[in-house]
């Protein structure tokens, strides 16, 4: 099955959106796993993220129950999941991991909305149609893809400021020790 062919059937729905559990799943485990690990602001974006997967699986499981689906094998599902889905690299940083955990929920979304946009099935739950819900679940997770790439910007800034500020501290620091207060002048001082 592909996430990205149009839905033929309740059935084939259902599918998709078990997909969508388990990677809301991943995204919550990984957040919450890492948050003991990590000091603020890292902890309070993760565990941000952790709760918005969690609420994000709870509205897919109302869809399941809603349209009467069973909730399938958990380790077909996986398999389909880290194919298509899951990424096998390592990360320098917690929230690099983070991000391409979100950037793949997104992508899910993205790949489900536009399957349903070719859809000949009319779904919807509670009164709200299924497109739109999925539109609403791919625009939190936009949010939280931008907002922790504004996070690590944030941090590499910082990062880069205080490399800086070492630099000129050791630039300071050899001019003092030759008496002058001044750094190094490689002419020797003479400026006349």
């Amino acid at each position: 099955m592909s996430v990205t062919q149009s839905i033929d059937s309740v059935h084939q729905f259902a599918r998709l959106i078990q997909i969508g559990v388990v990677l809301e799943e991943l995204v919550e485990t990984r957040a919450r796993a890492q948050t003991g690990a990590v000091e603020e602001p890292i902890r309070s974006h993760l565990e941000a993220a952790a709760a918005t997967a969690a609420e994000h699986r709870t509205r897919l499981l109302g869809v399941l129950d809603a349209i009467d689906a069973d909730h399938g094998p958990a380790e077909e599902l996986q398999t389909l999941v880290q194919h298509r889905y899951e990424a096998d690299q390592e990360f320098d940083h917690v929230l690099y991991e983070h991000l391409c955990n979100v950037e793949t929920a997104y992508k899910f979304y993205e790949d489900l909305s536009e399957a349903l946009d070719a859809s000949t099935v009319a779904l919807s739950v509670e009164g709200e149609a299924i497109p739109d819900r999925i539109a609403h679940l791919m625009a939190d997770e936009r949010r939280t893809v931008e907002a922790t790439t504004d996070l690590l910007d944030e941090l590499e800034g910082n990062s880069e400021a205080a490399d800086g500020s070492e630099a000129s501290d050791e630039s300071g620091a050899s001019g003092a020790a030759d008496g002058s207060g001044a750094p190094d002048d490689p002419t020797g001082g003479d400026r006349s």
